[in-house]
């Protein structure tokens, strides 16, 4: 058990709210087990992909092994050293999420090393994996300056927000579904029919852009279903059925998979409705949770696949789906995740070729953030390309997004030095999200703004983006059915995780009283 938080000056019930029981369950307590499942897969995936490494690796593969060993203590070096975060604490739940992604799409690094890359011909094995290591060096340095940043901040002073119970909940969001219905219908027109939404990546970027209407925006409409289930599941007394939920949820993975084609479209809103649903509840989908990691393997095969068969295509071919097995597309999810770990590495280019052959981006790919909101045919210039597709442009040589991590992308546009201030900042603005939550999080949305922002945690601009813009559909939806969020003070809360302040390791939260 966590000792309850020391309060000071009397404010004994708004501390207790900030230190609910599932919040402190999932977020600032985890059982010894827990940790000791974590901390132990992690160590017993390094120790067998290290014997392999030794036995069969390429030449200089031990290198980014060794590397990646660094990276992999300072990610779970919070969950080892402060005994009692929980699963979803803000330091936790994103090295757990990178070293799933780890285990899926650089096993064979691990294991093997680099030999070849696609878009770095001419490099030995030993330099590829000297590439490597410079990789997950500065990821290692990048996240011990976040680390600095958030633990730097000792005391946060935050909003508490309050907002009125929702109201007319059925009709409201039967309103959201209309209109997104309305969206589809439209580009359904757009792109030709069925057919035509099904093909949308196999044209051309500019094409595609052409039918959604030079932006993203569409995509935002068709996005707010999938938002409403989220804010939905964040209301603590129900105030609608089940079944509204759902079928906004699972209609808004139609509508968002047939304009985007993406493939994250269909998991990534599985994951973040599981991390609500966690939040909200203290309890884990086990069963659920396995059904859903076979699910998404089965998918990203059959999606890769049908890309790879219609790629440039007028017209669907159904019945080449006819000779391949279920063991066909799980071998082509495999095969894909591996090789965007591998020889599809993009974040391998940028740091060979920046700055002595290709200069530096400036910011450029940040601003693009910041102009994402407005319509391309309102600029009298245009947008700074994104980083993945300018990586797929310039180093890979096709008019694709290959996506770069943060730290690259950070590198990228001011070398070294971008990446210490970016990550700085990005550590203390964590440290006021985390604070945020804790005070506010039994306000409706706040869980799923929460959940975002763990999933998305690298601090990359197609993320940014995409974390922003869902931020601000939870927004709109909570004014929708709550009205306009008020501020009822500010406090300023310390998590104090000194050995000498907290028993047995564990956190200690501190609250003010709210400023008059």
């Amino acid at each position: 058990m966590v000792t309850a938080p020391s309060v000071s000056h009397g404010v004994a019930t708004q501390a207790a709210a900030a230190h609910h029981q599932l919040a402190d369950q999932v977020v600032l307590r985890s059982s010894p087990r827990f940790r000791l499942i974590a901390l132990g897969g992690v160590v017993t995936y390094f120790v067998l992909t290290g014997l392999t490494n030794l036995l069969y690796g390429h030449s200089g593969s031990f290198l980014p092994y060794a590397a990646l060993l660094l990276l992999t203590a300072v990610m779970f070096g919070p969950l080892l050293l402060l005994r009692d975060l929980g699963p979803l604490h803000i330091l936790v739940a994103p090295a757990l999420f990178w070293f799933a992604n780890l285990v899926l799409r650089q096993s064979e690094l691990v294991v093997f090393g680099l030999e070849r890359h696609d878009a770095l011909p001419g490099l030995t094995p030993n330099e590829l994996n000297s590439l490597c290591a410079k990789f997950y060096g500065l990821s290692a340095l990048a996240q011990c300056v976040f680390l600095l940043g958030f633990f730097t901040i000792r005391r946060a002073r935050v909003p508490v927000l309050r907002l009125a119970p929702p109201k007319h909940v059925t009709v409201k969001a039967l309103i959201v579904l209309a209109a997104a219905s309305l969206g589809l219908a439209a580009y359904h027109n757009a792109a030709g029919g069925l057919e035509g939404m099904l093909l949308i990546r196999g044209v051309s970027r500019a094409t595609r852009q052409e039918i959604r209407g030079g932006g993203d925006h569409l995509l935002v409409v068709l996005g707010l279903p999938i938002v409403l289930a989220y804010v939905l599941h964040t209301f603590r007394n129900r105030t609608h059925g089940r079944a509204l939920l759902w079928v906004s949820f699972v209609f808004g993975l139609v509508a968002l998979f047939l304009a985007s084609g993406s493939r994250s479209a269909l998991l990534y809103p599985f994951v973040i409705l599981g991390l609500i649903h966690f939040l909200r509840t203290g309890r884990a989908p086990k069963l659920s949770l396995l059904a859903f990691i076979f699910a998404a393997w089965l998918l990203v095969g059959i999606v890769g696949v049908f890309r790879t068969m219609h790629f440039g295509a007028s017209s669907i071919d159904w019945d080449a789906f006819s000779g391949h097995t279920v063991s066909d597309f799980l071998d082509a999810s495999s095969d894909d995740l591996s090789s965007r770990g591998t020889e599809r590495n993009g974040n391998l280019p940028p740091l060979y070729y920046v700055p002595h052959d290709s200069p530096l981006l400036l910011g450029s790919t940040y601003l693009r953030i910041l102009l994402s909101p407005i319509p391309q045919v309102l600029l009298p210039f245009d947008k700074p390309t994104a980083a993945g597709r300018l990586n797929g442009q310039l180093f890979f040589s096709v008019d694709a997004g290959i996506p770069v991590s943060s730290v690259t992308e950070a590198y990228w546009n001011f070398h070294v030095p971008g990446v210490l201030v970016i990550f700085f900042g990005f550590g203390v603005l964590a440290a006021y999200v985390f604070r945020f939550y804790l005070l506010n999080h039994t306000v409706p949305g706040v869980l799923a703004l929460y959940s975002i922002y763990v999933l998305y945690f690298e601090f990359s601009s197609e993320r940014l983006i995409l974390f922003l813009q869902q931020s601000f559909g939870i927004f709109l939806l909570v004014v929708l059915f709550c009205g306009f969020p008020k501020i009822t003070g500010w406090r300023t809360v310390r998590l104090n995780y000194s050995r000498e302040s907290r028993p047995r390791g564990r956190p200690v939260l501190t609250a003010s009283p709210p400023a008059s």
